[in-house]
C-alpha cells in the first residue's frame, strides 16, 4: 500500500458493506467444474491433520498385522492321533485275546505266587498281617476308576479287570482262613459297565491312570503370576452435546444469540493405548488420545441496500450526466469451528475371558493437556463476529482440567495373534472450557465407538 495514496484503506473503508448477488449462470459452471474427485481431494487439504493422523494410524496397523504374520504364536499343544496298528497296540491286542481266552475257563482258586495281575504282586511283597489291606485298597481304587469312567472303559479291559478283582478276593479269603485274626470287611459291589465295541486297540491300567488320574491341562498356559502388556490403536466416530449456560440473567439474551448461529457437525477421536494386564483380570490403561470437535457458525446480518451515483463521461472526459445505481443483497459469514483437545486416560478396568471372545469393563479419568478452539463467535458487545483467537477475544482455557471416562470392551482374537477391539465409550468433562469472565459456560459431553487393534508385546 502507498503510503502518500492510501488507495487500498479507501477502497476497504468505502466498500466493505457492498455486496451484489452473482447471476445464477455463475453458479451453474461452478457446480460443473466442482466434481466429486474436485470435493474429495479439496475436503483433504482442508483437513490435512485429520488425514495424516488416520494414515499414521492405518499404517501401524498395518505394520502390526504384518510384523505378527511372520512371528506366529503358540496356541495349544494338540495331542497326536494313535497311528494304525502299532507293534505296542498289537502286543495289546495278543493280551486281551489269551486274557478272554482264560476268562471262559472255570475260574480256580488263585494263590499270591502265581497271580498274573500286577496288584495281586503288591499283595504278595506284604505280610499276612498287612495283605488284605493293601489289597481293600487297590480294589476300592479300581472300582472308583472303574465307576468314574465306565463310559470310556472298552468291553476287552472291562473283562481283565474282572479277573483281577476275583484273584485279589481269592487271596484275601486263603489269608482269613491262614489269619483268622483280621477282620475281613466288606467288598461294594462292582457297578455296572457300559458295554461298548471294542476299538482297534485296548488299553491296560496304566494307560487308563495316564489319561484319568492326572488333571493336567492340555492346552497350553502362558500365565506366570506377572502382568502382560497390550498395545491397543483405536478410532471412533463421536456424536457431541454442547452445553451453553448463562452465567448471570443479563447473559441470557447473548446465549440465545449463540444457538442461534451455531450448529453441531461431526466429531471422532483416536489414539494409542497401553493396557497391563494381571492373570486375575485386573486391567490398567494409559496412553495419548486426541478429539476433534466440528461446529459451524452462519452469522446473517440481514437484507441491505446501498443506493450508488455514477458520473456518465464522454471520450474528452466531460460529465454529461448521472446514473443512479440501487444494490439490494444479505450477508453472511460461514466459518468451521474447530476444537482439539489432546488427552491422557487413567484407566481401570477388568478383564473376562471367555476363550476366543473377551470382554471388560473400564473407568477412570481423561486428564486434558491442551485444548485448542479456531473459528468465529460472536462478541458478547457488540454481537459481531470476531475470531477466536484474536488479541481481544480470550474465552476460553487452555486446559480443561479432568473429565470422566467409562466403557465396556469386546476383543475377538484372530488365528494371526492380534485382537479385534470394540469399545462403546463415553467421556464427560464437567469443567467449563470458557474463562470465568466469559458470561457463558461451555461443556461438552460425548458418545462414541472406539475401533481397533490389540496387540501383545
Amino acid at each position: 500500500m502507498n503510503k502518500h495514496h492510501p488507495l487500498d484503506e479507501v477502497f476497504r473503508n468505502q466498500l466493505q458493506d457492498q455486496a451484489a448477488a452473482p447471476p445464477l449462470h455463475l453458479w451453474e459452471q461452478i457446480d460443473q467444474k466442482r466434481t466429486l474427485k474436485h470435493r474429495f481431494f479439496n475436503q483433504v487439504r482442508q483437513k490435512k491433520p485429520i488425514v495424516t493422523l488416520l494414515a499414521s494410524m492405518a499404517m501401524t496397523g498395518v505394520a502390526l498385522l504384518l510384523w505378527n504374520l511372520q512371528q506366529p504364536n503358540l496356541q495349544s499343544f494338540p495331542i497326536p492321533a494313535p497311528q494304525s496298528n502299532p507293534p505296542a497296540i498289537a502286543q495289546q491286542q495278543d493280551a486281551v485275546a489269551t486274557h478272554e481266552a482264560a476268562a471262559s475257563e472255570e475260574k480256580k482258586p488263585v494263590r499270591s505266587s502265581s497271580s498274573p495281575s500286577k496288584l495281586a504282586a503288591a499283595a504278595e511283597n506284604a505280610t499276612p498281617l498287612h495283605r488284605q489291606a493293601v489289597l481293600e485298597d487297590h480294589t476300592q481304587a479300581l472300582i472308583s476308576a472303574i465307576g468314574q469312567h465306565s463310559s470310556v472303559v472298552t468291553t476287552a479291559f472291562a473283562d481283565v479287570l474282572t479277573q483281577e478283582i476275583a484273584a485279589i478276593a481269592n487271596t484275601a479269603a486263603a489269608d482269613r482262613e491262614e489269619t483268622p485274626t483280621v477282620s475281613p470287611k466288606r467288598v461294594a459291589d462292582l457297578p455296572v459297565l457300559n458295554r461298548q465295541a471294542a476299538p482297534a486297540y485296548a488299553l491296560d491300567e496304566n494307560d487308563l491312570s495316564g489319561l484319568f488320574g492326572s488333571n493336567d491341562p492340555k492346552c497350553a498356559r502362558f500365565g506366570d503370576g506377572n502382568w502382560a502388556f497390550y498395545l491397543d490403536v483405536m478410532a471412533s466416530p463421536d456424536l457431541t452435546f454442547n452445553t451453553l449456560e448463562a452465567r448471570s440473567s443479563d447473559a441470557v439474551a447473548y446465549l440465545e444469540k449463540r444457538k442461534e448461529t451455531e450448529t453441531r457437525l461431526f466429531a471422532f477421536s483416536g489414539g494409542v493405548r497401553l493396557s497391563m494386564i494381571a492373570d486375575n483380570g485386573l486391567a490398567l490403561r494409559t496412553g495419548v488420545n486426541y478429539s476433534q470437535i466440528n461446529e459451524k457458525f452462519t452469522y446473517f446480518n440481514g437484507s441491505e441496500e446501498k443506493t450508488q451515483i455514477r458520473n456518465i463521461f464522454d471520450s474528452e472526459g466531460n460529465v454529461i450526466g448521472t446514473d443512479t445505481i440501487t444494490l439490494t443483497g444479505e450477508r453472511y459469514k460461514v466459518s468451521n469451528n474447530i476444537y482439539r483437545t489432546i488427552d491422557i486416560p487413567f484407566i481401570v478396568g477388568y478383564e473376562f475371558d471367555m476363550g476366543q471372545f473377551g470382554m471388560s469393563v473400564n473407568g477412570g479419568a481423561y486428564l486434558n493437556l491442551l485444548f485448542m478452539p479456531d473459528g468465529d463467535l460472536l462478541d458478547p458487545e457488540t454481537l459481531e463476529p470476531i475470531a477466536i483467537d484474536g488479541d481481544n477475544f480470550n474465552a476460553f482455557k487452555e486446559q480443561v482440567g479432568l473429565g470422566y471416562y467409562g466403557s465396556l470392551a469386546l476383543t475377538y482374537q484372530t488365528k494371526s495373534g492380534l485382537q479385534l477391539l470394540l469399545e462403546p465409550h463415553f467421556k464427560v468433562f464437567p469443567k467449563s472450557v470458557t474463562q470465568d469472565q466469559y458470561a457463558l459456560t461451555q461443556r461438552y459431553t460425548s458418545v462414541g465407538l472406539f475401533m481397533g487393534v490389540r496387540k501383545r508385546l
